[in-house]
C-alpha cells in the first residue's frame, strides 16, 4: 500500500466473498478508501474525523471532483482499515464511515 504513493492514479483492490475495499492515494492529501462489507449493498467511505469538514477539489482516478477533506485519511488509518478488512471482510467498526450516496446528496458545498 505504501507503494501507491509513487504510482499516481493507482488503485489497490482487496476483495473476496466477504466484501470489497478499494484504496487510492491522492497526492498531498491522503488515502481515499471505499468499501462494501459482507452483506452490505451500499458503498461506504472512510472518514478521518480529526480533519476539517471543508470541501476541496481532489483528483480520484483522473476525475476531479469536490469532496470533504476528511474522506482522505492518513496512511496510519489506511493501513489499519486495510488490515482489518483483509482479515474480517468487514469495515472497521471503530472508525467513522459515510455512505457515498449521502455525499452526493449533500448540498452544503454548492451545486454539483
Amino acid at each position: 500500500m505504501v507503494r501507491l504513493k509513487n504510482l499516481p492514479h493507482s488503485t489497490l483492490f482487496l476483495g473476496g466473498p466477504k466484501g470489497q475495499m478499494i484504496i487510492e492515494f491522492v497526492e498531498d492529501k491522503g488515502f481515499y478508501i471505499r468499501a462494501f462489507g459482507q452483506g452490505e449493498l451500499e458503498e461506504w467511505l472512510a472518514v478521518d474525523e480529526q480533519l476539517p469538514a471543508d470541501w476541496i477539489k481532489v483528483d480520484i482516478s483522473g476525475h476531479v471532483d469536490d469532496m470533504p477533506r476528511r474522506v482522505l485519511v492518513s496512511e496510519d488509518i489506511a493501513l489499519d482499515l486495510a488490515k482489518e478488512f483483509y482479515f474480517s471482510g468487514k469495515r472497521a467498526s471503530g472508525r467513522l464511515w459515510v455512505r457515498s450516496i449521502d455525499l452526493m446528496n449533500d448540498t452544503r458545498h454548492g451545486p454539483r
